[in-house]
């Protein structure tokens, strides 16, 4: 367990207009390639302890925790709360204590179960972006699109390029390929947006070998512990 005061940024601030990107940056896992490292405490902002709603707000927008989803539903209601939010206030000041322990061995084991959810997620992801593109600008659609490259890269290790998948080659190629098949994930095959944002090195790699399939040799790197398994 860890004890310690975090931030979601450094200082007072209201989001709203083009400034949202901050938060779609954090929401939509891409990691910002303009942060400097260091400067915020890691907290997760999708988590919903840290935050107060309207309930008219949410009423209005219909805005609902989806419960078919084991964990991370919490990311999809704050991505529909931020795109339809005039703006969002932040308070630099700790209000709340919350115990969490460190979660990085929870992907250890294979578990066919956690594969099927990461594929739900990432179904509620798609879903949102389709409800909501047109209150998103074009660099918020160009964080989506790249963080959906790494939603894919989370899916595969949590399944067929899992160190603990048993299935055969063939099987893996054909679970890999099956995947990519799904709408969330299709359609990063055949709309290839001209980005303007910076792209970061790991996220070109993660590109290349999802764009030509490369499952084989993305399993190898994976297993060597390489940038994209950082």
């Amino acid at each position: 367990m860890e004890r310690g005061t975090a931030y979601f940024v450094n200082e007072d601030r209201i989001f709203s207009g083009e400034g949202k990107i901050e938060l779609y940056y954090k929401l939509l896992s891409y990691s910002n390639p303009y942060k400097k490292e260091g400067k915020n405490a890691p907290c997760g902002i999708g988590a919903p302890w840290g935050k107060i709603f309207r309930t008219s707000f949410l009423r209005k927008n219909n805005i609902i925790f989806d419960l078919q989803l084991r964990w991370a539903q919490d990311i999809i209601f704050n991505l529909y709360a931020v795109a339809k939010a005039r703006q969002v206030r932040y308070i630099n000041v700790p209000l709340y204590n919350y115990n969490y322990n460190y979660l990085g061995t929870m992907h250890l084991k294979y578990n066919p179960k956690l594969y099927e959810f990461y594929i739900r997620f990432a179904k509620a992801r798609y879903e949102w972006y389709k409800d909501c593109i047109n209150l998103l600008n074009e660099r918020e659609r160009d964080i989506y699109y790249l963080g959906t490259f790494f939603n894919i890269l989370f899916c595969l290790k949590n399944g067929p390029l899992h160190p603990l998948y048993d299935g055969s080659k063939k099987q893996l190629l054909a679970d890999c390929n099956k995947l990519m098949e799904l709408d969330c994930f299709s359609w990063t095959q055949t709309n290839r947006r001209k980005i303007k944002l910076k792209v970061t090195f790991r996220n070109k790699l993660v590109q290349f070998f999802v764009r030509h399939r490369l499952w084989l040799a993305l399993h190898y790197i994976l297993s060597e512990k390489s940038l994209l398994s950082k």
